[in-house]
């Protein structure tokens, strides 16, 4: 068996932030496929359940993902019955949980809060704390 290296990769806070990524993702997808949604159909659930009536526009604008990935994620979602589109005018339509949708992503914030906190359980609630101020402070750094 060969051994893995990654000597210069323990100094780039891009591999970790990767693996990290990775491992939460993972547990995530595998703690949500009970309830039949994504990590990313769950966090559309969430941003249209806290910004209800949201075009489509603004939601890919903040959710940094492609528009035509967002436009395959919500056309899965509407078709489950777990959201609808309602005119606004006439170019646009905003989007709303359905009582279906809601229903599902009460569930899903029990199972994702749940997740959450078993990610972090080896972290004090000030490392937490600290490592969410982080990623948030990383997150707005643009190129």
């Amino acid at each position: 068996m060969i051994n893995i290296k990654d000597t210069y990769l323990d100094d780039l806070t891009g591999f970790w932030l990767k693996q990290a990524f990775f491992s939460v993702m993972s547990d995530s997808e595998q703690h949500l496929a009970p309830l039949g949604i994504t990590v990313p159909q769950f966090t559309i659930l969430a941003m249209i359940d806290l910004n209800p009536g949201v075009i489509q526009s603004r939601l890919v604008e903040h959710l940094y993902i492609k528009r035509s990935t967002s436009s395959e994620l919500i056309e899965k979602l509407v078709q489950g019955g777990l959201l609808i589109r309602k005119a606004i005018d006439r170019r646009s339509n905003g989007l709303y949980l359905t009582d279906r949708g809601e229903i599902l992503l009460t569930k899903a914030k029990a199972i994702v809060q749940q997740h959450d906190h078993h990610a972090t359980q080896n972290l004090t609630d000030s490392e937490t704390k600290t490592l969410k101020k982080l990623l948030c402070k990383l997150s707005l750094v643009k190129t």
